[in-house]
């Protein structure tokens, strides 16, 4: 059995010049065309008009039930050369709700076919899966002008079938295959919704993110747009079930794989400097930040790639990188200056004289004279 059903009358108020209407030996017929769906999806039906000789103005009502049915749109066929009008959101004397669909003529015409389609959304499912769309009243524009008597037509009705006559399996809840992620931006996550049941009839979904610009989502796949925070949210068209994943933006990172030294060995006077330079690989790393450091700080020092000699020896200088701790070494030697004092070796400052050494004692020096031994 149907449950009761809210009738709703489709009313027109129209002033047009009284017109002679002239019908075939038959009826015209108005019908309404069947449609099938599931809760959740939208229907068309169409409403058509046959056997008719020639009219100017028309108006019909249509009765359904809004517990199954919402009425979305109605478009007319703007081939009938004449004006239409529609409205979605009438009501009745009984304070019903209901839709309008009127047409005018300026001459008469006649019409086979098609004169408009009702977009419906199924909203729930009627005891026996079917609920009917019944044409409750005609009017001509002799009636609507003059208060005259209805003239007689034959209709034809129509019904919308829920879920392939059989009753939906409802959706129970949605879930994501992830809770929380994190996004490097400019980069891409595809995020993947469960519907509960694994059978139900309709498994749309509607996605969302609480902050388009930190991340957006299309039909699942997150891109991080900039740094921070938000929630991607998946909506059932079932029910309203709601799933949600935390999504972090990240800066997109690029590692260092690798350090080297323009040197790997050096020599330096005592006293001296020499800059090193580190290169880090890749060259578009994020982080290419160095520390310095000598094995030997007696013998070398660096700071910040300069190196200075303090003592001749030997000592390595390395490079590490901070994204990675990459090494990289070079090995320096520390050597005299030359001519400097210390250690031996030196030279005594004065005139050059000739001496044979016969003429000098063991640790005999002579002052102020450079003493070249024959």
């Amino acid at each position: 059995m149907f449950k009761k059903i809210i009738s709703m009358t489709l009313t027109i108020l129209m002033i047009v010049s009284c017109i002679q209407i002239t019908f075939a030996a038959e009826l015209p017929n108005i019908s309404i065309s069947n449609a099938r769906g599931n809760v959740g999806e939208k229907v068309f039906v169409d409403i058509s008009i046959a056997n008719n000789s020639g009219f100017d103005a028309f108006a019909i009502g249509i009765m359904y039930d809004n517990k199954y049915l919402e009425p979305v749109d109605i478009v007319t066929n703007t081939d009938l050369g004449g004006m239409d009008g529609s409205n979605l959101n009438n009501m009745d004397e009984h304070r019903n709700p209901m839709i309008s669909y009127t047409f005018i003529s300026a001459d008469e015409i006649s019409v086979s076919g098609k004169v408009a389609t009702i977009e419906f959304k199924i909203v729930g499912t009627p005891d026996g899966g079917k609920t009917p769309l019944r044409i409750v009243k005609y009017q001509n524009n002799s009636m609507l002008a003059n208060n005259s008597a209805e003239v007689s037509v034959a209709t034809t009705n129509g019904e919308v079938t829920v879920g392939g006559g059989e009753e939906p399996i409802l959706v129970t809840g949605v879930s994501l295959n992830k809770t929380e992620t994190s996004i490097k931006k400019d980069e891409s996550e595809t995020l993947t919704a469960t519907i509960t049941p694994a059978n139900a009839t309709n498994k749309g979904v509607t996605w969302e993110s609480e902050n388009p610009e930190i991340a957006i989502v299309n039909n699942g796949e997150v891109t991080a747009k900039k740094v921070g925070s938000t929630k991607i949210i998946v909506t059932t068209a079932d029910g309203g079930k709601k799933a949600e994943c935390l999504v972090t933006v990240i800066e997109n990172v690029i590692s260092v794989t690798g350090v080297s030294l323009n040197k790997t060995a050096a020599n330096i006077q005592n006293g001296s400097t020499e800059t090193l330079v580190a290169t880090i690989m890749p060259t578009n790393a994020t982080n290419k930040g160095v520390t310095w450091k000598s094995e030997n700080t007696e013998i070398a020092v660096v700071n910040n790639g300069e190196v200075t000699a303090k003592k001749v020896g030997d000592t390595k200088i390395v490079v590490t990188t901070i994204d990675g701790e990459k090494k990289a070494e070079c090995h320096i030697t520390v050597t005299r200056k030359p001519g400097g004092g210390g250690g031996g070796g030196g030279t005594i400052a004065g005139p050059k004289v000739s001496m044979p050494t016969s003429n000098l004692t063991s640790g005999e020096v002579v002052a102020g004279t450079a003493v070249e031994l024959a």
